[in-house]
């Protein structure tokens, strides 16, 4: 997974069509693993068992610390996923490769690539407000969403990036007081048959709606709905 900088190296060098997109679809499997590698982490903190990922790392211990607290007679065990940084380093390059790649096939896996991430992937001190407003992730995802050309399977990958992000307050409000909910409209009228996608939509929704700040800026009359 420390290889995860060579490959992005290649993102940056003059490639075929056909290469990208292979690379891009290779760094969208990699952030699969990890986003499962984070799950599988934390019930194996939460069963105190490090023996829970054995079948899937060599040494799981270096991914979970284990204390023992006062008055209790067993181990307590907290990841420490986050040290291992298989993405802090790289997510601010992936940005900027996607804002280059706008009309390419391979912005999909770009964008679930991100999507795929949490908060320990980024950068040590950021958070997703941050990679929003610093780093240009929201002109990236405006830029997107605006183009009415955008394909619907890219849109999702949108969606799904503002589900995943939406994790505090502040970024919460900042996502709500876009066109977010006209486009995640328009993605529901154009996927009538698809149920999978109408759920990750209500899925967004719904934590759009979890904080107070974001949920009164998606009901005022503040034009989110027509944009």
């Amino acid at each position: 997974m420390h290889r995860v900088g060579d490959i992005i190296g290649l993102l940056q060098r003059k490639i075929n069509s056909k290469l990208l997109r292979s690379i891009c679809a290779i760094l969208y499997q990699l952030s699969s693993w990890t986003r499962w590698l984070q799950h599988a982490i934390s019930k194996a903190c939460q069963m105190a068992d490090v023996a829970l990922l054995v079948p899937y790392v060599n040494d799981p211990i270096t991914f979970m610390r284990s204390s023992v607290l006062e008055g209790c007679d067993s181990a307590q065990f907290t990841s420490i996923y986050q040290y291992k940084q298989y993405w802090a380093n790289h997510v601010v390059t992936i940005i900027k490769i996607a804002r280059a790649h706008l009309h390419d096939d391979c912005l999909n896996d770009l964008l679930g690539t991100i999507a795929n991430m949490t908060e320990q992937d980024l950068p040590q001190g950021c958070n997703w407000n941050d990679m929003y407003c610093k780093h240009e992730l929201l002109d990236l995802l405006l830029g997107i969403t605006y183009r009415e050309e955008t394909r619907n399977d890219v849109l999702l990958e949108v969606a799904a990036l503002y589900r995943q992000s939406c994790t505090d307050e502040d970024t919460a409000s900042l996502l709500s007081g876009t066109r977010i909910l006209s486009v995640l409209h328009r993605i529901w009228d154009t996927s009538t048959e698809d149920s999978r996608s109408h759920l990750h939509l209500l899925q967004t929704i719904q934590t759009l709606l979890h904080f107070d700040s974001s949920r009164n800026l998606i009901l005022s009359d503040n034009g989110t709905f027509n944009g």
